[in-house]
């Protein structure tokens, strides 16, 4: 129904973030809702953007942060290799490399290094 309601007042739902993200950075839209690596990404290319997070002012309440997310399935066949794929993912290293590679750009956790596309410590989050 929501769906249905925005193609009713002419908005558009495409395939993908990197789709949104070639609309608004050719200037054939003048904005989109995408993800912060493809967000980042356009910016880094020279792409004539911006990055906004929505509901920012002090009364409002916040945006939606997802952050990357990992799940043990229930039964999987390799139950322990599995935690320890996830215990991997989840530690303190791994979560500098993906920051430092740019996969990541709200860590959870305080870092040496921190994301370059956006301030990171500005972004209100919802509750």
């Amino acid at each position: 129904m929501f769906f249905e309601t925005l193609q009713k007042r002419g908005v558009r739902v495409v395939d993908g973030n990197s789709v949104v993200r070639d609309f608004v950075a050719s200037g054939q839209w003048i904005f989109g809702l995408t993800d912060t690596d493809d967000a980042c990404g356009a910016k880094q290319k020279g792409a004539p953007v911006a990055i906004v997070f929505p509901d920012q002012a002090e009364k409002e309440m916040g945006t939606v942060l997802i952050p990357n997310t990992a799940a043990l399935i229930a039964k999987a066949p390799h139950p322990l290799e599995a935690q320890n794929l996830l215990d991997f993912l989840l530690s303190k290293e791994v979560e500098q490399q993906l920051v430092e590679s740019g996969w990541c750009h709200i860590p959870l956790r305080q870092l040496e290094t921190r994301p370059t596309c956006f301030e990171t410590d500005k972004v209100k989050a919802m509750k």
